[in-house]
């Protein structure tokens, strides 16, 4: 698992984020309080991109720079298991 710091580039009750590893795929794991607000437990993120889906219009402002856990495929699963 790796942790990034990210950018919100947009929001309504959908929120994108940016991240630095624009060549690598990741399942995108928000952290509290926002993990609590979104509809899934992640989002795949590709090419520095990930999209999150809310069930109210979350606590950030566009520029904001939030903390997110980024996961290779099938990593998150065998995390859980610990």
């Amino acid at each position: 698992m790796k942790s990034f710091e990210v950018k919100v580039t947009a929001i309504v009750k959908r929120m994108s984020v940016s991240y630095i590893a624009k060549d690598e795929v990741y399942e995108i794991e928000l952290q509290e309080p926002l993990k609590q607000l979104a509809c899934t437990e992640y989002s795949i993120g590709r090419s520095g991109l990930a999209e999150f889906d809310f069930s109210a219009v979350p606590p950030v402002n566009i520029g904001d720079r939030i903390q997110i856990n980024a996961y290779q495929l099938g990593e998150r699963a065998r995390h859980d298991d610990d």
